[in-house]
């Protein structure tokens, strides 16, 4: 039989471990001519892309160029970091056709090949901050780990033991060399990354856990002392496998059928920046093994003594950006997150300044929307997906979402996919706009903006139907300059309107854990905040019906127009260790109130005094009414029964100065119909029989007969509304 057929019968997972021991044969004679091995590598890298990532290193004068030297592990993991079969192949296929090697290439080099995080791709530091003998001591383990495995003497064994505590101490090795010990003999050496630990120990040790081996497997000896356990265990019918190579598959296959465990809750992850005084030292950091907080003072410092040993951590540079975007943002800003190194904790110092960590760069830097941060130091639990996803993305590798983002609520409606069909050229919103439909004067209209723009926060007080609420929305628009609803929120207050819905404060997640959450009003000044040069405005309906106290917290000082900004921020009722707040400059506050409702308490002087108040009222005398009406089909005779009866009605409110008055007065917008009536004699009919008239029970719900005597003004004997005719 031949070899070929000998290898077709083979299962699926032992198919590659012949060409992987031929090919790291072969590799041997190298070690004294690894200049072959770069130039080669230089070679294929200008015809398969994939390759690249190997002209990032930092050389010693600090410029960015392609690797000058090169390890046995780093020059066989070109070909297992990550990438589709295929171009693993191609890249397998070339380099076995340069070392010479003759064992058939497997046809799938994803069943039960470890393969490395292709961020961590090189076995060694850059050449700038490595040591001299480090890419030496990687051959050396090399070249010890084939004649242990070809040979087994007892002096081979010591030798390797030696090596392999000596690769050990070369900067980002780590459990990779146990990947790279099994990718150079297959047969002979166990895999520990960590789909192989959680496979193995499993089923070594009764809890699951590796708790037992952790210090021994640090050592040669230990490493040594595990693999002939296994060896000894795979002789056992009843172990899941019996080789290494097919232990590998069992592991792969356990990790496939039972996906990557949730995050754990217990610790934060740490996303820090690394500019300080306008100089970006994330190079330093990662070439020195350290992170240092720029600031011997204020609320991170105890965040810096909580970051633990252990922890995972990431060098993050948060900005906005409009253009540029791999996605289509609609000509909006968007926030971005670059994460530039990660990496784990190995000592915190004490100092509340500086952390040791094994850092491994991100090269290319990888950019993450949306979700981001910008403060120096952000501590990230995976109480959310947002969360969850960022954690992934930066630790993991994954891709972020980007669909799931642009259509959650927070962001829907800057960039939601169903504004595809909608965007077009942004038209600004001009004087003309904003008065379609409004009964008011336009000096009238344009003095509550000029008001708006120098308090910054205004109360448009008034009777039911005046139109508040669509007279905010113009204004609003006006002041932006353009119709955008993404910079212009609204939300209505009630009796249970609280601090932690407005402002901040602890609510359940999705998981059903209670977690601080930013509530509305935060969030949206986060979005401004963004966005300096735009004005937003935040419309607060029926603003009153809150305990405003309550409500607004210590921020009641903060929306005074001139204490504004970052040098008035203070911190939060449930602000974190002590974390800062404040109200942008770009922010305005525009808010309703219904002065006829008595259910409801005065609005407290602390508040009053920090808005302007206008006080609109009903325009069923102006031109503009009438034409509106004209407008909807509505004949003269019945604008002007409207108008004669709302307006001896309301004489009638004001002068019940006691009990009701000018704030009682009814408004206009009950008679401003969407569409032309169809019958308009059965539309004010009803308008009047169903709105109007509860009103006036309500008004003189102390007083039938007066309520009675008000209604007959709805219903003249002579000139009767319903004939049509006017008074």
């Amino acid at each position: 039989m031949t070899e070929t057929a000998e290898n077709n019968q083979q299962p699926e997972y032992l198919k590659w471990a012949d060409f992987y021991t031929e090919f790291s044969t072969k590799l041997l004679p190298y070690r004294n001519k690894r200049k072959e091995l770069i130039d080669e590598l230089k070679r294929l890298s200008e015809e398969i892309p994939l390759l690249t990532y190997l002209n990032k290193d930092q050389l010693s004068d600090g410029s960015k160029g392609f690797v000058r030297d090169i390890c046995p592990f780093t020059f066989i993991a070109t070909f297992n970091r990550g990438g589709t079969n295929k171009n693993r192949l191609e890249i397998a296929g070339r380099l076995a056709e340069f070392l010479g090697v003759t064992s058939a290439l497997p046809d799938n080099l994803e069943v039960g090949v470890p393969t490395l995080d292709s961020r961590r791709s090189w076995f060694f530091s850059n050449e700038k901050s490595r040591k001299p003998d480090d890419i030496n001591s990687l051959w050396s383990i090399f070249s010890n780990a084939i004649e242990f495995a070809d040979g087994g003497s007892e002096e081979s064994r010591l030798e390797f033991v030696d090596a392999y505590e000596k690769a050990l101490q070369v900067r980002n090795t780590g459990w990779n060399l146990t990947m790279g010990l099994f990718w150079t003999r297959p047969q002979h050496f166990v895999n520990l990354d960590t789909p192989n630990q959680e496979y193995i120990f499993s089923r070594l040790t009764p809890e699951g856990k590796k708790s037992k081996w952790e210090k021994q497997l640090k050592t040669g000896k230990g490493y040594l002392e595990l693999r002939d356990l296994l060896l000894e265990r795979f002789k056992d019918s009843d172990f899941p496998a019996h080789s290494f190579p097919e232990l590998s598959y069992k592991a792969w296959i356990a990790k496939t059928e039972n996906p990557e465990p949730q995050p754990s809750y217990d610790r934060p992850y740490w996303f820090v920046g690394a500019v300080i005084d306008n100089q970006d030292f994330t190079d330093k950091f990662v070439n020195e093994g350290i992170w240092r907080h720029g600031f011997n003072e204020g609320s991170n410092i105890d965040k810096v003594y909580s970051i633990q040993a252990g922890d995972r951590i990431a060098i993050k540079s948060t900005y906005t950006r409009k253009n540029n975007i791999p996605f289509d943002n609609y000509g909006q800003t968007v926030s971005v997150m670059a994460i530039k190194a990660i990496g784990t904790v190995i000592e915190n110092i004490g100092d509340g300044q500086n952390i040791k960590v094994d850092w491994t760069p991100v090269q290319p830097v990888r950019e993450w929307y949306f979700y981001t941060f910008m403060p120096t130091i952000w501590e990230v639990y995976p109480h959310n997906w947002h969360a969850k996803q960022l954690i992934e993305f930066t630790f993991q590798y994954k891709e972020q979402d980007i669909k799931r983002f642009k259509n959650d609520s927070y962001w829907r409606d800057r960039f939601g996919d169903h504004l595809k069909d909608k965007i077009s050229p942004v038209e600004p919103y001009t004087l003309e706009m904003a008065m379609d439909g409004l009964f008011m004067g336009e000096d009238t209209f344009t003095n509550i903006v000029s008001l708006l723009e120098a308090k910054k926060n205004v109360i448009l007080q008034g009777a039911p139907g005046v139109g508040k609420t669509f007279i905010a929305r113009r204004l609003a628009y006006y002041l932006m300059g353009v119709e955008d609803d993404s910079r212009a929120a609204m939300i209505q207050f009630h009796q249970s309107y609280s601090y932690e819905d407005f402002i901040q404060g602890y609510r359940p997640d999705e998981g059903g854990n209670f977690v601080l959450q930013n509530g509305v009003f935060y969030n949206f000044c986060e979005r401004a905040r963004q966005r300096p040069d735009q004005k937003h405005v935040f419309i607060i309906d029926e603003i009153n019906r809150g305990n405003l106290s309550k409500i607004f917290g210590e921020l009641m000082m903060l929306i005074e127009s001139d204490k504004r900004g970052d040098k008035f921020a203070i911190p939060l009722t449930y602000g974190k260790n002590g974390e800062k707040f404040s109200i942008p400059e770009n922010v305005y506050l525009l808010g309703t109130m219904n002065t006829a409702d008595r259910s409801l308490a005065m609005v407290d002087y602390a508040l009053r005094r920090r808005f302007a108040f206008i006080t609109l009222e009903p325009y069923f005398t102006s031109k503009k009414f009438a034409i509106f009406l004209a407008g909807k089909g509505v004949s003269g005779a019945i604008t002007e029964s409207i108008k004669l009866a709302m307006q001896s009605l309301n004489e009638e409110i004001r002068k019940e100065s006691r009990t009701l008055g000018e704030g009682f007065c009814i408004g206009h917008s009950f008679f401003c119909p969407e569409q032309p009536p169809a019958d308009e004699k059965l539309w004010l009919e009803r308008i009047f029989n169903h709105e109007i008239k509860p009103l006036i029970d309500e008004y003189w719900f102390d007083n039938p007969d007066k309520a009675d005597k008000m209604k007959q003004l709805l219903n003249p004997k002579k000139g009767s509304v319903q004939d049509g005719r006017a008074q």
